[in-house]
């Protein structure tokens, strides 16, 4: 009994030892809070009121996110949940003290750069260290994967035989480069992260809590919901709207997705269909200015352009991917005699306006800052002043305290996989940097491709959406425009028109199977197959891939507003519509219906006709249009003689 009595209070003394390793879950949460509510308040402030120096910026934001990356996931990447381990908290004190002795060394350090001290070289080397997991948890393997195969490239150097040798990287200089410069880890990606995503994504934090998506859904179903497919259609307006400031594509399916994904469903649309049209217009609202997601920003580092010039460039090809989808929409409700919402399940557009129509004003003040030249931080600052302003105006749109320290905490615990996304591409780029292999990978490209342009924008797609399926698409951008990019501007193609080229199809890698991850989030939704989801969202936004080859051979259709804006559109307007017949016929083709049901040669001839119009030369753009011409002419004849043998059987 004794003995009994002994291992029973040695068992509660273990549970007790047990249980004190671990600290109480709330205290977790309020430590979240408190991280993520300053770092947005240091980014608002910074944007109003001017950015510190560069390294000491890009510092402070991204120990912030890291820290939020290591009290939000555990070691097995899942959220952390009942209670975290007082392990769990080493780390995110190591990250502050590293942060507080970096702030407070900052101008000796800045000495250092380029001759560091043992000390330089085991913070730089556990901050890099630190980075990579923080990336594991919150973004996955295969982007810390490539990482380490760089900087293990970076020591082999002197091993490895031909072009792609070199003399090799010492500890030291690593540790310098990536963590003492802005280079590495502090590079260009991690700029703009620190920069101009972060407001964009506060600015779409404060329009959530005014239920400014909201106003996107109800306009988009009052100007398409009736007609044929309308929900449909209204899926793709309201997520081209949410795409303005949004920029993420599964922010756009879970935003939209909840409400027109069951509406497709209730009007006649399969799981898999409705689910497909919600992925392929959500993954579009990367490309819609002006927002972009980060991509556009980046641009402006890379490419030195102004960033109007670069949603200026942007616009017609936005809008020619969402007429595509919307065109692939409307052909397949026709195909499949869908009708639109009933009247009495409308929205009411005088309500919807003098409730929240207010909304929109912010949106305008941004487009009218940025037009004006002032810098995207500033055009997002003052958004957001007009919007919260604005709402609170309004009895249907006003807020409270607690809702704004929930848009606070929510943009940055949404910027998480973003900045680590951005802060290990750059671990690449600097890689590149430092040994040199990124003109030796673009000379391999030009070699492989011996000249010939097509082979080489070929490879480029099927690289980018290779690496699009398991990277988020401003690190597929960031990796491909350093390796890639040199070698298509070498092959005369556009400085924009390479960038453009690359962002596309690592934007539409995220509707593209395997790794869908728009028709991961939209099948969840519809309850459809995922694959399934996956293989027909790819059809819906076939535009998506056809685009970027346009305005590879003919970059007007990016537009030069330097000669001035109306100028622009009206040189590259002659494009548009010739691009804008070529994703019809390749809608028409792909779906199977033009004025009626397609045959197998119908569909051939829309096809190649469509391909005939992208070469962009005068006799193939004529040949194309009289498939066009053609198939219509046929299929005319072909309903006719239907009618007339079905009024002789009846007679």
């Amino acid at each position: 009994m004794k003995d009994i009595e002994e291992n029973s209070t040695a068992q509660m003394s273990m549970q007790a030892g047990w249980k004190s390793i671990f600290i109480n879950h709330k205290i977790a949460t309020l430590a979240v809070a408190i991280t993520a509510v300053s770092i947005s308040l240091f980014q608002l402030y910074t944007s109003a009121f001017g950015v510190m120096p560069a390294y000491q910026q890009r510092m402070v934001h991204m120990t912030a996110e890291m820290i939020l990356a290591f009290l939000l996931y555990n070691a097995k990447r899942k959220k952390q949940k009942d209670h975290l381990s007082i392990f769990g908290y080493i780390i995110p004190v190591l990250l502050l003290s590293i942060l507080i002795y970096t702030m407070a060394n900052y101008s000796s350090i800045v000495w250092r750069v380029g001759n560091p001290q043992t000390i330089d070289v085991i913070i730089g080397l556990v901050y890099l260290v630190l980075v990579l997991e923080a990336t594991r948890r919150t973004v996955g393997y295969p982007l810390v994967i490539i990482a380490a195969v760089f900087i293990v490239y970076c020591f082999l150097g002197p091993y490895i035989p031909g072009i792609f040798g070199h003399r090799g990287v010492t500890i030291a200089r690593l540790a310098d480069h990536m963590y003492m410069a802005t280079e590495g880890i502090f590079g260009s990606p991690i700029g703009v992260s620190a920069t101009y995503i972060f407001i964009f994504v506060l600015f779409g934090s404060f329009l959530e809590i005014t239920h400014g998506g909201d106003l996107f859904i109800d306009l988009a179903l009052c100007a398409t919901g009736r007609g044929v497919g309308g929900p449909a259609k209204a899926a793709v307006v309201s997520s081209a709207l949410m795409g303005t400031i949004s920029g993420s594509s599964i922010g756009n399916v879970v935003a939209t997705g909840t409400f027109t994904i069951p509406l497709m469903k209730k009007v006649g649309y399969s799981k898999e269909f409705a689910g497909a049209v919600e992925a392929a217009s959500s993954t579009g609202g990367q490309i819609m200015p002006p927002v972009m997601g980060a991509a556009a920003f980046l641009m402006i580092d890379y490419i030195r352009k102004p960033y109007t010039d670069i949603i200026m460039s942007a616009l017609l090809p936005a809008i020619l991917y969402f007429v595509g989808v919307y065109i692939s929409v409307h052909l397949e409700a026709k195909r499949l005699e869908l009708k639109g919402i009933p009247d009495e399940d409308m929205p009411k557009i005088k309500l919807i306006m003098r409730e929240r129509g207010h909304l929109l004003i912010p949106l305008i003040v941004m487009i009218y800052m940025l037009v004006r030249g002032r810098t995207p931080m500033m055009a997002a600052v003052w958004s957001i002043v007009s919007l919260l302003v604005l709402a609170m105006a309004i009895p249907t749109t006003r807020f409270n305290l607690k809702l704004t320290l929930s848009a606070l905490k929510t943009a940055a615990i949404g910027m998480v996989p973003v900045a680590m996304a951005c802060a290990t591409a750059g671990i690449v780029s600097g890689a590149i940097s430092i040994t040199g292999v990124g003109l030796k990978l673009a000379s391999f490209i030009e070699i492989i491709a011996n000249g010939n342009l097509m082979i080489a924008l070929i490879l480029t797609m099927v690289t980018s959406l290779i690496l699009g399926m398991g990277l988020p698409t401003t690190a597929t951008y960031i990796v491909l425009i350093t390796i890639v990019g040199p070698a298509l501007t070498n092959m005369g193609v556009p400085i924009l028109a390479a960038h453009m080229f690359v962002f596309y199809y690592g934007v539409v890698a995220d509707i593209t199977p395997p790794v869908a991850l728009a028709a991961y989030a939209a099948s969840g939704i519809a309850g459809g197959n995922t694959f399934k989801t996956g293989l027909k969202a790819t059809g819906i936004a076939m535009g998506g891939f056809v685009l970027p080859y346009i305005f590879v051979y003919a970059p007007k259709l990016l537009v030069d507003i330097h000669g001035g804006v109306w100028q622009g559109f009206a040189a590259a307007m002659p494009m548009f519509i010739i691009s804008l017949i070529a994703l019809y016929m390749f809608s028409a083709g792909s779906i199977g219906f033009l004025k009626t049901h397609c045959r197998w040669y119908d569909r051939v001839l829309l096809l190649l006709g469509s391909i005939l119009i992208i070469m962009q030369n005068m006799l193939t753009i004529w040949i194309g249009i009289g498939c066009l011409i053609l198939v219509y002419l046929i299929q005319i004849l072909r309903g006719k003689r239907e009618i007339s043998n079905e009024n002789r059987s009846i007679t």
